[in-house]
């Protein structure tokens, strides 16, 4: 089993509640939400610059000390449009692609190997650039873990998930759904 908690980039891990989910058999999942430190520049840019460094840095040995498994869902739903990290041209799916390649470098650098890198687009939408943006960082992903939203906001589990699935199990990247 696997718990989920959220963070904004800069907050503490939950290393505590951890412990208590690892002895418990569970693996704890962190969503970073990344939020733009400069209001004139895109989050993932920032991030690929190295200005979140020193924050992604510190979670990797955070990570690394805590020496079990933790899934990082870093740029969840990147493909939709309601957050700074949001890739909606081409442009920002090269962003993207650095930033995430940037981020998994300081983890494998800090010796962060029990980290488990998350790939979590929303399921329906824009799958042609989410397949493109994985061929590119399939190297550096763990995991597809898609989201998807039910009733009233999307259809049923086949619904969701059967496209997404269908499209990306050619990489043979394990589904956490």
């Amino acid at each position: 089993a696997s718990v989920m908690s959220f963070i904004g980039a800069g907050d503490k891990l939950p290393l505590a509640d951890w412990q208590a989910l690892k002895e418990n058999n569970q693996i704890p999942q962190v969503v970073i939400e990344f939020w733009p430190l400069d209001p004139n520049k895109n989050v993932l840019e920032e991030i690929a610059d190295g200005d979140y460094d020193s924050i992604i840095r510190s979670y990797a040995q955070d990570i690394r000390s805590f020496s079990s498994p933790v899934f990082i869902r870093p740029f969840h739903e990147f493909n939709g449009w309601w957050y700074p990290w949001s890739v909606d041209s081409d442009a920002k799916a090269n962003l993207f692609i650095n930033a995430w390649s940037h981020l998994y470098e300081i983890f494998e650098n800090e010796g962060a190997t029990n980290a488990i890198f998350s790939f979590s687009p929303i399921t329906s939408i824009d799958l042609d650039r989410v397949d493109w943006i994985l061929s590119r960082i399939q190297d550096k992903v763990d995991v597809i873990a898609p989201d998807g939203y039910g009733p009233p906001y999307g259809g049923f589990f086949n619904e969701l998930f059967t496209a997404v699935v269908q499209r990306l199990q050619k990489y043979e990247i394990p589904f956490i759904i």
